[in-house]
């Protein structure tokens, strides 16, 4: 599915990589799933499910700049994926979708931790 472009199975490819599950870990290889699975998203975020799929990458490409991982440690980036995210996990959760209140709650706070550390 990852490989025929399906956004939310880049997402999950990128989790294997990051975590090194069923594959050998690869943090790069893991940002660069998650760039990938942003823009396939960006093309449609009108959608309800791309809008997910944009929210999830885009905190995941938060988290690797704000930890460093896959790429150099920069919180100021971090700040914009983090923002940017929690402005399309809001429109979800305003709809009703529980699993974005879970990464709503995720996303401000990793933000807020990247916030006072500027």
């Amino acid at each position: 599915a990852a490989m025929m472009g399906i956004g939310d199975a880049v997402v999950r490819m990128g989790d294997m990589f990051s975590k090194g599950l069923f594959v050998e870990k690869d943090q790069k290889a893991a940002l660069r799933m998650y760039f990938s699975a942003r823009d396939i998203a960006y093309e449609d975020l009108d959608d309800f499910g791309m809008q997910q799929v944009y929210s999830d990458a885009m905190l995941r490409i938060g988290n690797c700049h704000y930890f460093g991982e896959g790429t150099e440690k920069d919180l100021t980036y971090a700040v914009h994926c983090y923002a940017d995210a929690l402005h399309f996990f809001e429109l979800r959760e305003k709809r009703g979708d529980d699993y974005s209140s879970a990464g709503y709650n995720k996303t401000k706070e990793m933000l807020l931790k990247a916030v006072s550390e500027l």
